[in-house]
C-alpha cells in the first residue's frame, strides 16, 4: 500500500474507510476494486486506489439504490439533484432552478406503477400538483438522503457533520432546514462528479 493517497495526502486506510458506511463489506469491495486496478503493476499504489475509486463509487451508488429499492425505487434518479455540487454546502445554496430541473426529470415517471408507493416520487408529484413547493421537496429529499447515508448534516454551528450511521445520540433527531450545512458522502463523490475544490 502507498503511504499517502489523494489530493490531501491521506493515509490509505483512512482514505478507504472515509468512502464507506463503516461496513466491512464496503471496505472489502473498495480493496477488491483496488487490487483489480493494480493488476499487472508491481504494487498497489496511490494511482490504483484513485482509479478504483471511480468504479467503487459507481458500484456503491448502485448498491445503495438496490438496498433501498423497495422503499425508494426512484432513488437513483433523485440522486441526480446532487450532481456537480460542492462536497459541502448549505441547502439554501441549491437553486430552485435545480429543483425544477429535477421535477421535469420526474414527470416521465408519473403513472408508472413501479413508483406508486415511493415516498420520493410522491413528494415530487405533490409538488407538481401544487400541494407543496420546491423548497419543501428539497428538504424532504435531503432528509431521506441523510437517513440512508448519502449526506451528512451539520446540526449546529459548533457540531461536526453527522451521518445517520454515526453513533452520536443526536443523529436520529436531526431535521434539516434551509440553513443546514450538508456534506455529500465521499462514497458517492466520483459517481456524482462532486466538486471537491
Amino acid at each position: 500500500m502507498p503511504q499517502k493517497v489523494g489530493r490531501n495526502s491521506e493515509e490509505p486506510t483512512k482514505y478507504i474507510l472515509d468512502r464507506t458506511l463503516l461496513r466491512p463489506r464496503d471496505a472489502i469491495k473498495f480493496l477488491n476494486c483496488s487490487i483489480v486496478e493494480a493488476a499487472g503493476r508491481t504494487e498497489l499504489g496511490s494511482q490504483a486506489i484513485r482509479d478504483a475509486e471511480v468504479i467503487y463509487c459507481k458500484s456503491q451508488r448502485q448498491a445503495l439504490c438496490d438496498e433501498w429499492r423497495i422503499e425508494y425505487p426512484s432513488l437513483n434518479s433523485c440522486l441526480d439533484i446532487l450532481e456537480n455540487k460542492p462536497a459541502e454546502f448549505r441547502i439554501m445554496d441549491i437553486p430552485t432552478s435545480d429543483v425544477d430541473k429535477f421535477l421535469n426529470s420526474q414527470i416521465s415517471l408519473l403513472g408508472d406503477p413501479k413508483y406508486v408507493n415511493c415516498k420520493l416520487h410522491r413528494y415530487s408529484f405533490e409538488t407538481l400538483e401544487g400541494k407543496s413547493n420546491e423548497r419543501v421537496l428539497l428538504l424532504r429529499l435531503i432528509s431521506v438522503f441523510f437517513m440512508i447515508g448519502v449526506v451528512g448534516i451539520k446540526p449546529s454551528p459548533t457540531e461536526p457533520i453527522a451521518f445517520s450511521y454515526d453513533r452520536r445520540p443526536y443523529c436520529t433527531s436531526i431535521i434539516p432546514n434551509e440553513e443546514s450545512h450538508i456534506a455529500i458522502h465521499k462514497m458517492l463523490w466520483r459517481s456524482l462528479s462532486i466538486n471537491t475544490r
